[in-house]
C-alpha cells in the first residue's frame, strides 16, 4: 500500500482561498493516485482471474479526508496482495486451498492430479519460500520525485493564483 497525506497550514487556507486550495490539492492527489496505480499495476504479476482481473484488477486508488488534510491511498483489495508484494520466507507450508485454485486455473493439470500438484507446490514454497514482487515499493520509489515536482508546481501555482507570487 502507498499512502500520501498532505496537510496545508497557513494563511492560504483561510477565507475564500480555502476552497481554491482544497480543489487544487484534491486534483493533484487524484492525478498522483492514478499515476501511482499505473506504476503498481505495471509491475504486478499477471495471475489467475475469473474475469475480475486478478491481483492487477484489485489495485485501486482512493482519496480520504477533506479540507486541508487529505490522503491518497493506492492499495489492493485482495487478501493475498501482501504475500505477492513481500514474498514468503521458508518455514511452514502455506494453506493448500488457494494453491489448489491456482493449480486448476493456471497449470490446467488433470483433475485427479490437482490435489497432488497443489501439495507439491505448497511443500516447495514452505521449503524455500519465494521472493516478493515489490510492486508497491518500486512504485513508491518511482513516484516520490513525481510527487515532489507536482507539489512544488502546485505551491507555485497557488501562490501566483492567490496573489502571493507577484
Amino acid at each position: 500500500m502507498i499512502a500520501y497525506t498532505v496537510t496545508v497550514r497557513g494563511p492560504m487556507v483561510q477565507g475564500a482561498s480555502a476552497g481554491v486550495v482544497d480543489r487544487a490539492m484534491s486534483a493533484a492527489l487524484t492525478e498522483l493516485g492514478h499515476v501511482g496505480q499505473a506504476l503498481v499495476v505495471k509491475r504486478t504479476p499477471a495471475g489467475v482471474s475469473s474475469g475480475g482481473g486478478g491481483l492487477r484488477g484489485s489495485i485501486f486508488t482512493e482519496q480520504r479526508g477533506r479540507g486541508v488534510q487529505r490522503t491518497q491511498l493506492i492499495a489492493s483489495s485482495v487478501a493475498y496482495a501482501p504475500f505477492v508484494e513481500l514474498g514468503r520466507q521458508p518455514g511452514r507450508r502455506p494453506p493448500i486451498g488457494p494453491i489448489l485454485l491456482w493449480v486448476r486455473r493456471k497449470l490446467q493439470v488433470a483433475p485427479q492430479q490437482e490435489q497432488r500438484v497443489a501439495f507439491l507446490v505448497a511443500r516447495k514454497i514452505g521449503a524455500v519460500g519465494y521472493r516478493g514482487y515489490g510492486m508497491f515499493q518500486h512504485a513508491a520509489t518511482q513516484l516520490q520525485p513525481i510527487v515532489q515536482r507536482r507539489f512544488q508546481k502546485l505551491a507555485a501555482d497557488l501562490s501566483a493564483q492567490l496573489g502571493g507570487g507577484r
